[in-house]
């Protein structure tokens, strides 16, 4: 699943529009690989979740593609364009 959202934090964190509907769809669909697409100034170091924010497990924007440790359980790997 293609996810957009307003901003982005490389740990898979994803703030969305505000109506839940990404995350509705994501909690339904546990297996489906979630990918955060975006432009690089939507990255932020920190963004605040809650339980019911669904993880991301790539962010990929046109600088870099990030696999995210939250859903991917190992160590970060970043690669850099």
């Amino acid at each position: 699943m293609l996810v957009p959202g307003l901003a982005f934090s490389t740990a898979g964190v994803r703030l969305g529009f505000g109506a839940g509907y990404y995350d509705r769809w994501l909690a339904g669909h546990p297996a489906a690989l979630r990918i955060g697409l975006c432009f690089e100034y939507q990255v932020l170091p920190q963004i605040p979740c809650e339980v019911h924010d669904a993880s991301l497990d790539y962010l990929v924007s046109e600088r870099q593609i990030v696999a995210c440790p939250t859903r991917n359980r190992h160590e970060k790997s970043v690669l850099s364009f």
